[in-house]
């Protein structure tokens, strides 16, 4: 089992939940993958201390669980929401460094 972390940035909190429920693992349809950490992305540049700007983006962290090298991929549909950061980034999942395992 090989294990991959993914962050991703969506354009709406609609869309970011609609990829969430994806890999939601219910009875009729399990699931491994995991998502984790949705929340608003925030403006840095327009943002104060006395008052936090939203840019309308949705960002969302998810787990990724493959049972061989040949499956390591972005799922349908999700790559082009990928973000490659160059640190951990806002959130982590169970511990995992998302550098070290990044997908």
């Amino acid at each position: 089992m090989i294990i991959k972390h993914s962050k991703y940035l969506f354009p709406s909190e609609e869309k970011a939940r609609e990829m969430a429920e994806s890999i939601r693992s219910t009875e009729e349809k399990p699931s491994k993958h995991t998502s984790h950490g949705l929340c608003a992305e925030t403006d840095k540049e327009k943002s104060t201390e006395e008052e936090v700007v939203f840019t309308g983006n949705w960002q969302l962290d998810a787990q990724w669980v493959f049972e061989d090298k040949e499956e390591i991929k972005h799922p349908y549909g999700w790559g082009k929401y990928a973000l490659d950061l160059k640190h951990e980034g806002n959130h982590g999942i169970s511990g995992v460094s998302y550098l070290d395992n990044k997908l």
